[in-house]
């Protein structure tokens, strides 16, 4: 065909043409007619085409066959190989079958060979155990006639001393022998155990039970042991031991048993009355004389038998053995006594077994005696404390567990923990002992058991009826009431007799002393009876305060049913009412019962328990608080009464009254009350003559005649105040007392002297309270002048004003202020706050009043004249003023405090004031109008916009309130006028002159004081007089502002605090920044002659500040080394750190004889040391002489001792001294012990130098001797000292002061808190010695007291030291040891150096005998 190139390979033909064509349903037709349809879908179709298609066709066709051809011709090869492995397999299976039936026939013959031999090797096997098992019979039985024969030897039958306990040995080995070996059934063996083992046996059984018995009955410990040795070593030993127990517990049963019953008793008392002879019958008896005398032969009986169980219980301690124990101790062998082994198999120790069941027998015999006889029921339970003494101490060597009595293996029995659940009260506890044993207690088991199952109920119903009968001395202090018929005849002479029901029923009410003194002595006997039982004691103890408790509430009851009524209390009654008679009846009846409680809780010859002391000293401190405040209640109504009086302000016989009143308070209360309330009385005499104060501070008007009487009543009322407060033994010293004499003054002034009263801190009245002054002026300047008091501002009466001034509680703070025009200067929660701004509105509104009237008069022009001269006055006296006024007015003023002036004023605004200023000069001032039109008028001076709040109230600016710029202050000198502006502002606020020179203020770093005296604010009554304009925007140009950091310290600290002491403390606070910054610096090299020059300037500050010439006369002569390290050390200037040795002196004695010759000071020669003699304060050089100012530090705690400060991470040590007990009354005189309790020497020395100058103890002949008084002698002097001496010197003194104080130590270690140890700190040992020959190491000890890391430092060692190390802990200490070899003294000291450690704190010994590396 043609067209070659398009014929496809069979490589090109798809295998999924294959696949469609051996398709089983593949159809050529169709397949034809689809391709044809593929290749050209129009209908003609060429010829050409259908040649393509069908060579298409064949190519398939052959490249198909091709294919199969090649699958068949490799599949048959396959099949090839597969037969031929078949057949080799085949073979193979062969030749294994026949190497199989070899096998097979060689095992036969060879199980053929080994068969016959092994049967006979059975065979005679058999054979030979048989006869083994024949052996050992003969064996066994050949050593059972040994034993026998040993037994025989061991217990002879003839007259030779038999030694049962290697019989008993031999006993039980045969017993073993027959046991283990079967030998039963022999002839021989069997006839020599019926004829010769048995025999013996029963004899050694025999021989062991009577030497036990014997011995236990005679005491005799040996026969015992020898007797359980016997039983031991039969094995016997712990039933022979139950059997004692039981026999001796049949004998007791049989003792005790009918002893006690009632009829035999009874029988007892018949038998023994007959037999009387006596005529008056003293020697006739009763049922409880006869039941005593057989308890007593009882617990003799048990005494008895229990001395021989106890004997049996020591020996079976006392023997051991050594035993195989159970499989818990890996099969070990212990020593383990004999009781051990009793004990496990009986389940306790012997003593405790036997106790046990004859606490039972005793128990039931006692019981049932009460069971059938009510009469020795009672007889037991009201003689308890005889029951228990009859038990103790007879029972005491059974009881005592430490001297070898009843000790139980067991924890507690089930009853006993039963009762100690039941019993929540007292239970056991081992501080209960009994008087008359002190070697018992009751947490011993065995007197637990004899009170749990025989002496709980007679102690249950013996303290019950104690209870009962404590109870019943009370209830007869507190009879019924009377019946309604005696109620209404009392009624019927009461009205008869013209006396009032009350004072029946307050009669009534009060119990008999008598009866009070019953229920003491009721408590006293019934613990008396019980106090030689302390778990008695104690409960008895609880019931009386139970007892006391419900007298206590009786009495409360009463006393709240008496105070309810309201005319109780009457101050101005003649004589004293009979409910308050009452109330002070009942008050001192408990006040009795106190003192009778207290005098039972002293020691006497036989003291009470300490839990019964325990139970009465509660009781009586109860007593005490139910007195103290039963006592304040009433002293709270007359208070209140008398109070009362003093506030009535408008009654004309207040005075009369409130005398009469105290009078009233001291006879009618005070004295009948045997109760002495010191505290409560000195504060209700202070609070009258407050309360007294506070009325003559608002009295008005004070007329002659009335200042004349208060001048005479006030001594009257202080008189009035000493006699009732002397009555318990008060003195009236206080600072209430104090007001009212300095109050005496102030009446005689007008009210311009009582306005200087209060700028002048001098005067003798300046300790009286500033409210008191403040109330006081405004009330009498209101009352000479117009104005306004505070009570009418309030809109309340002049009764709450005081009430609200004296700080009364029972005024009702949130009514007081009624008007809304100041209800927001009234601060319900603070009074003084609220009366104080009330005070200062009134003085406010006073003063605009005043002056406000002074503007209302006519003013009159200024001569053109006169305005020439005040504006030629103003551009001369002031920096800038460009602001001239057309017309001017003058008119005249006078302040509230008499000053007077003139104003000069525009048509608008205020512009001058002509006044007198402080300082004593009269000048033209200007108003703040004035300077808003010349800002730079005045020089300026800023404060921060709190500050300015204070000034607009009335407040000078203080020095702590003033911003300082970074140029720093102006040169202003004291008097010159300056303006006053807020921080940032340009305004001014105020104007006013300065107090100090702005030099001072510089140069003295933290000065505090008045900076400026305010002359004239904004928003004050010449401002208001103007047009009342607000400050304008002035730009800040020129001004230089504090920094951030300042402004923002401010803010921080004047949030809820006073803004001045707020501004105070943040001035403060930058400061110390600023000495910390300048200290941190880098130290600077200071030559020789500039640290000369620092030690005289030292000297030179500390003789114009410190050791100035009006103090320290008495304080020479001074040591040498005091000077320096006291006074000079902390004078040196400011970041100076004075050295000795840097200066060209390089000792101290050089220096000061230098200063000896500059003449600046004297020196002596005082045994040895130099000492100052004498000072020259006249020196040329001190005269010319500033003294500079000292860094201000940050102030500690009060009383706290200094810390020094550490450099870098060096530890520091502090010496510090403990107040002891002795000297505590001393530095309590003058409050000199601080809250920590340490101090430095220093502060010790200073204490003592107050004390001394406190008392005027100085000698006038010798300063340097001090007169010694009684604090003096009872802290530092002996016994010798004090009777001899009457002086001594001063410095002797000190130093004793110190020696008798605690020294201790403060520790701190960098990165941790400090620590006071007492003493002196312990050192760090480095010892270096030799080990094992000429082997050399180092050792350090200590290390963990100054937080040094052992395991560190071991490290460290090893690697500087190149050498081996190690931590060691040391034996019975708690500390190690770190440990290197070599002679490494040097390179370990330099470590513990730069950890922290100083020198002084390293011990090293050396003992190596080496030097050093």
């Amino acid at each position: 065909m043609a067209g070659g190139s398009d014929v496809a390979t069979p490589e090109s033909v798809g295998r999924q043409q294959f696949d469609e064509l051996l398709d089983p349903s593949f159809d050529a037709t169709h397949y034809a007619h689809e391709l044809v349809r593929r290749r050209d879908t129009s209908l003609e179709l060429k010829a050409d085409k259908i040649s393509s298609i069908m060579n298409d066709l064949c190519t398939t066709r052959d490249a198909l066959d091709a294919r199969l051809r090649a699958t068949v011709l490799g599949t048959h090869e396959q099949i090839l190989e597969q037969v031929l492995g078949v057949a080799s397999v085949d073979v193979t299976l062969e030749q294994v079958e026949d190497q199989v039936r070899e096998i097979k026939q060689y095992m036969h013959a060879l199980r053929t060979k080994i068969r016959v031999p092994y049967e006979q090797a059975l065979e005679y096997t058999n054979q030979a155990r048989n006869l083994q098992l024949a052996t050992q019979h003969v064996r066994a039985t050949s050593k059972f006639m040994q034993l026998v024969r040993r037994l025989g030897v061991q217990i002879p039958e003839g007259e030779g001393r038999p030694d049962y306990a290697l019989a008993a040995l031999t006993l039980v080995d045969i017993e073993r022998l027959v046991a283990s070996s079967d030998l039963c059934g022999i002839d021989v063996v069997d006839r020599a155990l019926a004829m010769e083992v048995a025999p013996r046996r029963q004899q050694t059984m025999d021989e062991a039970n009577e030497m036990l018995i014997g011995g236990m009955r005679r005491q005799h410990q040996s026969d015992v042991g020898s007797g359980l040795q016997i039983l031991f070593n039969l094995g016997v030993i712990s039933n022979a031991v139950d059997t004692r127990i039981q026999a001796s517990i049949t004998a007791l049963h049989t003792l005790v048993a009918g002893r006690i019953d009632p009829r035999a008793l009874h029988a007892g008392v018949r038998e023994h009355n007959a037999r009387a002879t006596a005529i008056d019958g003293r020697d006739m008896v009763g049922i409880d004389s006869i039941l005593w005398t057989r308890l007593e032969d009882m617990i003799d009986a048990v005494l008895s038998s229990g001395l021989e169980v106890r004997v049996l219980e020591r020996v079976l301690q006392r023997k051991r053995d050594v035993l195989r124990v159970d499989a818990r101790t890996d099969g070990m062998r212990v020593d383990a006594s004999y009781l051990d082994v009793v004990a496990a198999q009986l389940g306790n120790r012997v003593l405790a077994l036997w106790w046990a069941l004859a606490v039972d027998t005793i128990t039931a015999e006692i019981r049932s005696a009460c069971d059938e006889s009510s009469v020795v029921r009672q007889i037991l339970t009201n003689s308890y404390p005889r029951l228990v003494q009859l038990f103790l101490p007879r029972l005491e060597p059974l009881l005592a567990a430490r001297l070898g009595g009843v000790i139980s293996v067991r924890n507690a029995e089930s009853s006993v923990a039963s009762v100690l659940a039941a019993d929540g009260e007292i239970g056991y506890a081992s501080d209960f002992d009994l008087a008359q044993s002190p070697n018992v207690q009751y947490s011993d088991w065995g007197m637990r058991v004899l009170w749990t199952r025989l002496l709980s109920v007679f102690e249950a119903e013996y303290v019950s009826k104690a209870a009962s009968r404590m109870d019943d001395s009370v209830t007869r202090c507190f009879p019924a009431p009377p019946p309604a018929g005696l109620v209404d005849a009392q009624s019927t002479w009461s009205q008869r007799h013209n006396t009032k029901r009350d004072e029946l029923t307050a009669v009534n009410t009060v119990p008999n002393r008598k009866l009070v003194a019953s229920v003491v002595r009721s408590v006293g006997t019934e613990l008396e009876m019980a106090k030689s039982d302390a778990r008695l004691c104690a409960m008895v103890a609880r019931a009386a305060a139970r007892a006391i408790a419900s007298f206590v509430a009786v009495t409360k009851d009463q006393l709240a049913s008496v105070m309810s009524n309201p005319q109780m209390v009457d101050p101005c009654a003649a004589s004293a009412h009979p409910l308050t008679r009452s109330v002070i009846g009942l008050i001192n009846c408990v006040e009795a019962l106190r003192v009778g409680v207290a005098e039972l809780c002293q020691p006497n010859e036989q003291p009470l328990t300490a839990s019964a002391q325990a139970v009465l000293c509660t009781c009586r401190d109860e007593l005490q608080t139910f007195i103290d405040a039963q006592s304040d209640v009433l002293l709270s109504a007359a208070d209140r009464a008398i109070s009362s009086a003093l506030l009535d302000v408008d009654d004309p016989s207040l005075w009369s009254r409130a005398e009469h009143a105290l009078q009233w308070l001291q006879t009618q209360v005070l004295e009948p009350l045997d109760a002495r309330p010191s505290r409560r009385i000195h504060l209700m005499t202070d609070s009258y003559l407050t309360l007294f104060v506070h009325t003559v501070c608002a009295t008005m008007p004070l007329t002659e005649a009335t200042k004349l009487r208060l001048a005479s009543e006030l001594p009257q009322l202080e008189f009035a105040c000493s006699q009732a407060a002397s009555t318990v033994g008060v003195r009236v010293t206080g600072d209430a007392y104090k007001s009212v004499r300095q109050m005496r003054p102030l009446l005689f002034m007008s009210a311009c002297d009582l306005a200087q009263v209060l700028g002048d801190k001098s005067a003798e009245w300046s300790s009286v309270p500033e409210l008191d002054l403040l109330n006081h002026v405004v009330c009498r300047v209101a009352t000479e002048g117009a104005g306004v008091v505070p009570h009418e501002l309030l809109e309340c009466s002049r009764r709450e004003w005081l009430g609200c001034v004296a700080g009364s509680a029972f005024v009702e703070s949130t009514s007081v202020c009624r008007n809304s025009e100041i209800q927001h200067l009234w601060d319900t929660r603070d009074l003084s706050v609220s009366c104080r701004a009330v005070i200062h509105e009134c003085l406010n509104r006073m003063l605009k009043h005043k002056l406000a009237d002074d503007l209302s008069k006519p003013q009159s022009a200024l001569r053109e004249s006169a305005c020439r001269s005040l504006i030629t006055e103003a551009q001369s006296t002031f920096l800038e003023f460009n602001f001239v006024p057309t017309k001017l007015q003058t008119q005249k003023f006078v302040s509230h405090v008499g000053d007077k002036g003139d104003i000069i004023s525009s048509s608008t605004d205020p512009l001058w004031i002509r006044t007198t200023l402080p300082t004593s000069r009269a000048v033209l001032v200007p108003t703040i109008y004035t300077q808003w039109q010349n800002p730079r008028m005045l020089p300026i001076l800023w404060t921060w916009p709190v500050v300015i709040e204070k000034l607009v109230g009335g407040a000078d600016l203080m020095t702590a309130g003033l911003v300082v710029p970074k140029s720093g202050l102006p040169v202003l000198t004291k008097g010159s006028l300056v303006a006053v502006c807020a921080h940032g502002e340009m305004a001014a606020r105020a104007v006013g002159v300065m107090a100090v020179d702005t030099r001072e203020i510089r140069e003295v770093v933290g000065a505090k004081g008045k900076a400026v005296l305010v002359v004239h604010t904004y928003k004050d009554w010449l401002w208001e007089a103007g047009s009342k304009d607000e400050p304008p925007e002035i730009p800040v140009d020129s001004v230089e502002e504090a920094g951030v950091e300042e402004s923002a310290a401010v803010e921080d600290t004047t949030a809820g605090v006073d803004t001045t002491d707020a501004i105070e403390g943040a001035i403060e606070e930058l400061s110390v920044q600023d000495a910390a910054e300048s200290e941190s610096t880098a130290a600077v090299h200071v030559t020789p002659a500039e640290m000369d020059a620092l030690l005289m300037t030292s000297l030179k500050q500390v003789m114009a500040t410190v050791l100035d010439e009006k103090h320290t006369g008495e304080q020479l002569p001074i040591a040498a080394s005091t000077l320096f390290s006291t006074y000079m050390l902390p004078n040196a200037p400011r970041n100076a750190e004075l050295d000795i040795k840097k200066s060209s002196y390089k000792k101290l004695a050089k220096f000061l004889k230098a200063m000896e010759k500059h003449g600046l000071l004297g020196l002596k020669d005082i045994r040895g040391e130099t000492h100052i003699k004498s000072l020259n304060w006249k020196h040329a050089d001190l005269s010319t002489y500033t003294p500079y100012a000292k860094a201000k530090r940050v102030e500690k705690a009060e009383g706290a001792p200094a810390v020094k400060t550490q450099k870098g991470n060096m530890i520091g040590l502090e010496e510090l001294l403990r107040v002891p007990p002795a000297l505590r009354p001393l530095f309590d005189d003058v409050n000199g012990e601080p809250e920590s309790g340490y101090m430095t020497r220093q502060q010790a020395r200073s204490v003592l130098e107050t004390y001394i100058k406190k008392h005027n103890l100085v000698d006038t002949r010798n300063p340097r001797n001090i007169r010694v008084d009684h604090l003096v002698c009872d802290g530092l002097l002996t016994k010798d000292e004090i009777a001899k001496l009457t002086f001594y010197p001063r410095d002797k003194l000190q130093q004793r002061l110190q020696d008798r104080m605690t020294l201790c130590t403060r520790l701190t270690i960098p990165g941790s808190p400090s620590v006071v140890r007492q003493g002196r700190p312990p050192f760090v040992d480095i010892l270096c010695e030799k080990k094992m020959g000429n082997k050399v190491v180092t050792r350090a000890i200590g290390l963990e007291v100054y937080g040094v890391d052992p395991a560190m430092l071991a490290k460290e060692l090893r690697v500087a030291c190149a050498s081996s190390t190690s931590v060691d802990p040391i034996p019975g200490k708690k500390t190690v040891t770190v440990l290197v070899q070599g002679h490494q003294v040097k390179i370990m000291t330099k470590l513990l150096h730069a950890r922290g450690l100083p020198a002084d704190l390293l011990k090293v010994t050396d003992k190596s005998g080496k030097s050093k590396k």
